[in-house]
């Protein structure tokens, strides 16, 4: 079943990471950079990612592969 909520959070996230200008990333005092997207990417990566344990690969791999 696909979260419908957890996957338009996920989209929005995903687009404001590359729309984002590079332009914007500098301050106009040219010392500070604006890392939004990186912080942006790890929040996609730890919060809207799945990633199976190994008990869970090897059921699948069976399952698939047998």
């Amino acid at each position: 079943r696909i979260d419908e909520e957890g996957l338009r959070i996920k989209l929005d996230l995903l687009s404001k990471s590359f729309l984002k200008e590079d332009d914007d990333n500098i301050s106009t005092r040219g010392n500070v950079i604006d890392a939004t997207n990186i912080f942006l990417e790890r929040r996609i990566e730890t919060q809207y990612k799945w990633y199976p344990d190994e008990d869970m690969k090897n059921r699948l791999q069976e399952k698939i592969f047998k």
